[in-house]
């Protein structure tokens, strides 16, 4: 990607609001499929609508040249495919340095996006135990905050990550009476629980992948006297990360 937006920025007719984004099979393809749709500006605003009111972070040309050059972080781009011959945004493109290495699902996009912004919009679907019975339902995100203690005094540096989300349910059962405190209260704990492991994993899996879309090499650049960028990529997948989250139920609806 990086000769691509090289000569992209070098272009003083194009804006650094520009947005980028992946394509499968072929960038021709979902060209060819939005031309059939008959939608013009299908791609820009399925961007613009995913930022603002659902799970994709906010990105553009400026930021991914931020996380592309900034020591400690790699860049994501929205990542769009053919579905039943429809061109769907679906999910997340990471890269490692400039190269395309995985794509993460919508629930997946969620999680990086209440890690890296200070999020009020965004939903992720769950399951949880309630009374003994088995519960499903969609968590909407109203506010969300992240809030990360890096201690490096050590060989391997420690990472707390604290999630607090103020939200609202959607599509739950009628027989979880949440107008009552006790069963409110319950359902707080459980989805507590629910993110803080969906988080976790999350972020061990991207320990795997080894790549650093929420910038926790960044973090650590910034509280660390001695920074070495080829040494931290070597440690990352080894860095011990604590993800924690709480929250807020503020209104629901069926």
């Amino acid at each position: 990607m990086e000769s691509l937006v090289h000569t992209l920025c070098r272009d003083p007719s194009i804006g650094f609001r520009l947005q980028l984004a992946v394509a499968e099979p072929k960038a021709l393809t979902i060209l060819k499929g939005v031309r059939h749709m008959q939608i013009p500006f299908f791609i820009s605003d399925s961007v613009a609508q995913n930022i603002k009111t659902l799970n994709v972070p906010k990105t553009n040309l400026h930021i991914f040249l931020f996380h592309l050059y900034g020591e400690g972080r790699d860049p994501y781009l929205p990542y769009f495919v053919m579905h039943n011959d429809r061109v769907k945004l679906d999910g997340l493109a990471l890269f490692r340095d400039d190269k395309f290495v995985h794509r993460i699902n919508s629930k997946e996009s969620f999680l990086l996006k209440i890690m890296v912004e200070k999020a009020k919009s965004g939903q992720i679907p769950f399951e949880v135990t309630i009374n003994n019975r088995k519960e499903s339902g969609l968590l909407k995100n109203l506010h969300s905050h992240a809030a990360f203690d890096v201690n490096t005094t050590e060989p391997v540096p420690r990472i707390m990550v604290k999630l607090t989300v103020n939200g609202q349910i959607r599509d739950y059962s009628k027989w979880l009476q949440l107008s009552n405190p006790q069963v409110l209260q319950q359902m707080e704990k459980e989805l507590s629980s629910y993110l803080q492991k969906e988080a976790t994993s999350f972020v061990k899996h991207l320990q795997k992948l080894e790549v650093d879309p929420v910038g926790f090499g960044d973090l650590v650049r910034s509280r660390s006297t001695s920074w070495n960028y080829s040494h931290y990529k070597k440690i990352y997948p080894q860095i011990k990360i604590t993800v924690t989250a709480s929250i807020k139920l503020e209104q629901t609806g069926e």
